[in-house]
Formats: C-alpha cells, structure tokens, sequence
C-alpha cells in the first residue's frame, strides 16, 4: 500500500507519500510542529489521508 498526505493549511504546499502509515504519521506530526507550531491532530490526519 502506499499512503499519501498533502497538508491543508493555506498555501503551504506540503505533500508526502510513505508505503508506511505509522512513518507518515510521525513526519506529518513533526512537520506540523515545525511549520505552523500547531499540534498534530489525528482527527484531520486521517481525512487528509490518501490510500492508493
């Protein structure tokens, strides 16, 4: 499986795939964090989730 995310925050144009859910998961959080000082939200990480 590969898993894809791309970030909704306005303008940011932050895009990742992963063949690893749980990886995806911990670069999104640390993106999160780094980018727009917000906390990782599970909720919206999985309906940004792409699974192809």
């Amino acid at each position: 499986m590969k898993y894809a995310y791309e970030c909704p925050h306005h303008d940011c144009g932050f895009t990742l795939e992963a063949n690893d859910d749980a990886a995806l998961e911990r670069r999104v959080a640390r993106h999160d964090a780094r980018e727009h000082r917000r906390k990782f939200d599970r909720a919206r990480f999985e309906d940004r989730l792409e699974v192809s």
